[in-house]
Order: C-alpha cells, then sequence, then structure tokens
C-alpha cells in the first residue's frame, strides 16, 4: 500500500490547481503494469504558511477521507508562535489533525521533548524519516522518542535522493530488534487512520478527485455514511 504526498506549496498555486495536476500524475501512475501490483492512498505535504489559510476547503488537502495532514513547517532556527497559531488554526477552525512530517530535520523539535508535548496537547502527530536512524546520535535520540509515545508515522522522502534498499531492510531489522512491538503498533496505525479510510472511500465508490475531497470533507463534518456522497 502507498501514499502520494506531492508537496502543495500555498504561495504557488490554488489548491484546485493542485489537485488537478496531483490527479494527472495519478493517472499516469495507475496506467503502468506494475500499479496493479500496489494499492494507493491520495494526499499532499503541505507547507504550513500563512497564504494557506487564504484558501477554502483546505480538508481536500488531506489524506483521502480522513482529517489527517501531513504538515510540513517552515525551515527557521526555532518554533515560531506563527506556526503555533497556524496548527492551533488547523486543529480548532479547521478540525485537521496535523501530522508533523520529518521532526528529524527540525533541531528545534527533535531536541525539544517538552515542545512536542506542548504540540501533542493541541493534537499534533509526528512522524520520522528511516534515515533518522542511520546516524548514531539520531538514532539513539530516536529511539528515547520511540519510548515517549513521540514517533507515529514512519516514512522516507522521494526526491532526488532515495535510501537505498539496503539500508532500509537494515533500519527495519533493527527496529524489529529493538522496538518491535513499535514497528507492529506504527504499521496498524497507519493502516487503521489512513488506508482502511481509503479502502472504504473505494468500497462506496468514491474514484474520482472530486469524490475523494466530499470523503474528506465528510469525515471532518462527523459524516459516517460515505453512500450518501454519491
Amino acid at each position: 500500500h502507498l501514499a502520494f504526498t506531492p508537496h502543495y506549496y500555498p504561495s504557488q498555486r490554488t489548491i484546485h490547481s493542485f489537485l488537478e495536476k496531483r490527479e494527472q500524475a495519478f493517472n499516469e501512475v495507475l496506467a503502468l503494469s506494475e500499479a496493479k501490483k500496489f494499492k494507493f492512498t491520495l494526499g499532499s505535504e503541505v507547507y504550513l504558511t500563512g497564504p494557506l489559510f487564504n484558501k477554502e476547503n483546505l480538508s481536500r488537502l488531506c489524506y483521502a477521507g480522513t482529517n489527517l495532514m501531513l504538515t510540513e513547517l517552515e525551515y527557521t532556527d526555532c518554533f515560531s508562535e506563527s506556526s503555533r497559531i497556524r496548527l492551533l488554526r488547523l486543529t480548532e477552525e479547521h478540525r485537521i489533525t496535523p501530522i508533523l512530517a520529518h521532526i528529524d530535520r527540525y533541531p528545534f523539535l527533535w531536541k525539544d521533548t517538552g515542545l512536542l508535548l506542548k504540540l501533542r496537547e493541541i493534537g499534533c502527530l509526528f512522524q520520522v524519516n528511516l534515515s533518522a536512524f542511520l546516524g548514531f546520535f539520531s538514532r539513539r535520540r530516536a529511539l528515547q522518542l520511540i519510548d515517549e509515545g513521540l514517533i507515529d508515522f514512519l516514512g522516507e522522502d522521494v526526491h532526488s535522493f532515495t535510501l537505498p534498499q539496503k539500508k532500509k531492510e537494515k533500519i527495519f531489522r533493527f527496529l524489529e530488534k529493538k522496538r518491535p512491538d513499535f514497528l507492529i503498533s506504527t504499521a496498524k496505525k497507519a493502516e487503521k487512520e489512513i488506508f482502511e479510510m481509503m479502502e472504504l472511500s473505494n468500497k462506496e465508490g468514491l474514484i474520482s478527485t472530486s469524490d475523494l475531497v466530499k470523503a474528506n470533507q465528510s469525515y471532518i463534518n462527523g459524516v459516517t455514511d460515505l453512500t450518501d456522497l454519491k
């Protein structure tokens, strides 16, 4: 099962044009013969800046059928008050649960357990890249955060650099040995909170981008019977 989360930069395009481009790219993937071997979920990685809140219906950027939004913070020296306010607006005004992407890339997050706990209180979830387990010190810190219950999802960026398969396998063997319960619980959380909602959407015939948008909005509005959206 694969989740596609292309970057969305609010200052560069509208949500509508982004979704159109994403659908076009997704259809190209579906046309590949290898695509039959996989199940897919559509989402986005949203750059959390002020212009985002000038857009309508932010739920369209969530993982399909959920209120979960993979969210990328600005790269700054410290966690800003504006970032805190934007996260609060997502959770309180839009009823969206932010998944903070690759927290291992932000020293102000990675090193500050207290800040992570405060963000957890307002409803944030945390994702860490597999590459965080490569270095000795970052691996030790990742294990600490696992033990403190502050890593919810594992992932890896696929841009110009992709983590070699052998290194991925080595990391998973390490986690199977050191934190087997975490590896199992993380996989179950991803399957339950992201992929199962997509499965439900597909079973109810919600296969187009417009249908997925309706599924997202219905989830956030508390609608559970997705058959009403046909």
